[in-house]
């Protein structure tokens, strides 16, 4: 089995230029500035943290739900190591990426995506003909009191885990009002294409994913606390 996605990427945070050899590592520096340092804080806007400013994509991000749309012939990847990378680059019409212990935060997934556009350039395709989407887990809430409650919960539970990572950090936790601007504001600081939303919840909350017209997403919302 494939290695954890780029073990190597939190290792060397602070250095994305050692994930390449020197010649690839320059190129990918001209096409790929460092990204703020803000990157590495929590996905979650906090409301004291500086927004960072990143240059629009050309292409509108996309915001889907559960699956994307295919084609019937669409080559899907989902790699788990560099030279899983760069197979894909070579095949792939999409590649799925996630966060995850090796790929803790938006700053070294950015890292993760530039170094899949290198390896697109490697291969001699455009990256047009390429799409990157980031697979993120999403909690709605009913109103600000909410979120802010379940936000606490989760990371409490990760803490509580021991785990080497927080999960939480990666996850959106929002209003229905304000989920599309965060999630597309996560994934240009990410440098992705698109986002496959992840609704977490149970029970009653997932019964209700037609009550979110108001964004145009069928995502499920909490029911007031």
């Amino acid at each position: 089995m494939a290695q954890p996605v780029l073990d190597r990427v939190a290792a060397s945070a602070a250095h994305p230029s050692s994930l390449l050899p020197a010649a690839r590592a320059r190129a990918a520096l001209r096409r790929h500035p460092a990204p703020p340092t803000d990157l590495e804080a929590p996905v979650l806007p906090r409301a004291a943290a500086p927004v960072a400013v990143v240059p629009a994509l050309a292409v509108p991000v996309t915001v889907e739900v559960g699956e994307p749309a295919y084609g019937v012939r669409t080559v899907e990847a989902r790699p788990g190591s560099e030279s899983a990378i760069d197979v894909a680059a070579r095949t792939a019409d999409v590649i799925r990426l996630a966060f995850s212990v090796a790929v803790p935060s938006v700053g070294a997934l950015a890292r993760v995506v530039a170094l899949v556009e290198d390896a697109v350039a490697a291969a001699g395709r455009d990256r047009a003909e390429v799409r990157v989407l980031l697979d993120l887990d999403v909690v709605l809430a009913a109103d600000d009191r909410v979120a802010r409650r379940k936000r606490s919960q989760l990371e409490y539970l990760d803490a509580l885990a021991g785990l080497t990572w927080s999960p939480a950090d990666t996850r959106v936790v929002t209003t229905p009002d304000r989920l599309r601007a965060e999630v597309e504001e996560l994934a240009r600081r990410a440098r992705v294409d698109g986002v496959v939303l992840h609704p977490l919840g149970s029970g009653a909350a997932l019964s209700g994913r037609a009550r979110l017209q108001s964004v145009g997403l069928m995502l499920p919302v909490d029911a007031p606390a």
